[in-house]
């Protein structure tokens, strides 16, 4: 994988996503999907802890349907079966909580507040930007989780994805800090002996692995710090 992906700064960035996504959703459901969206965002409806809801499966489905080539391009560490599944285990369980899974809902809450914001027309991100940082807010607020429970592939891929919308948002030093957790995440899987991965977990591992080294490269380079994950260091 090349250093393209990556973010070279974040106005790259955000230019690169406004050719990417010129307006919202080129569809008749626009409006009612964004209606639904603030909706789920409003103060009043938030659950005691604070987090904003999901959206409805068929309207999470449907943002799926139309951002899922874009931000896999940009990053590159989800396959659309997994996504399907994971919106389907939460939806089942709760669309208020993360019932049991921090890194589920971290990954779908985060999925969310950058659809729209990538797909925000110019000119129309101030509308949205509640919306969006209220999702955002839905993953930080299992940061602690992430961090501090048993470390899993998930929790490395929800820490890395978060970090993308960090740099989006101008949150440059949650970027750093998402980055540093999730290559440090890697360090500790890193030791676990090739025989106890499956190949789809092993074939994860790689994609997670040269996906954190490219931000860890950029961290090092934006941020004059030192990388944590040199290429010959984390193998299993």
């Amino acid at each position: 994988m090349s250093d393209e992906i990556p973010l070279q700064s974040t106005g790259d960035l955000q230019s690169l996503c406004r050719n990417i996504y010129p307006v919202l959703f080129d569809t008749e459901k626009t409006s009612w999907t964004l209606e639904e969206l603030k909706h789920a965002a409003r103060e009043d409806q938030k659950s005691p802890e604070g987090f904003t809801s999901l959206v409805h499966k068929d309207v999470f489905q449907y943002m799926l349907a139309n951002t899922y080539d874009e931000v896999a391009a940009l990053c590159p560490i989800f396959d659309l079966a997994t996504l399907k599944k994971l919106t389907k285990e939460q939806q089942s369980l709760s669309v208020t909580h993360p019932s049991g899974n921090p890194a589920r809902w971290a990954i779908l809450s985060t999925w969310i507040a950058v659809a729209l914001r990538f797909r925000a027309a110019g000119g129309s991100e101030g509308e949205y930007s509640h919306v969006i940082k209220s999702y955002y807010c839905n993953a930080t607020l299992v940061l602690s989780d992430l961090i501090l429970q048993n470390t899993t592939l998930q929790n490395i891929q929800s820490l890395l994805f978060m970090a993308i919308l960090a740099e989006v948002l101008g949150d440059h030093r949650s970027f750093v800090m998402l980055v540093t957790n999730a290559a440090r995440q890697m360090e500790l899987v890193a030791r676990t002996p090739p025989t106890m991965l499956s190949s789809e977990a092993r074939e994860l591992y790689e994609r997670l692995l040269s996906f954190s080294q490219i931000l860890d490269r950029k961290v090092a380079r934006d941020h004059s710090l030192v990388a944590i994950l040199a290429p010959k260091d984390v193998t299993t």
